[in-house]
């Protein structure tokens, strides 16, 4: 499973949130989201959590 990182990250910003803010949102640290941008593997549901916090699709957030 490959993520959308730009489609992460462009989102987070469009909402106005640092990534303090989502790593906030999610209940993770901070490191898990810089990590999660620069296209490091996270389980499904932490990454589940982050597009439900960013109302993104899990089709946006897995790129094909």
């Amino acid at each position: 499973m490959r993520i959308n990182t730009e489609a992460l990250k462009i989102a987070r910003i469009q909402q106005g949130m640092t990534q303090s803010d989502l790593a906030g949102r999610v209940g993770v640290h901070v490191s898990t989201i810089c990590r999660l941008e620069l296209g490091k593997q996270l389980g499904t549901k932490t990454l589940k959590r982050v597009a439900d916090a960013l109302n993104l699709p899990m089709d946006q957030v897995v790129a094909a």
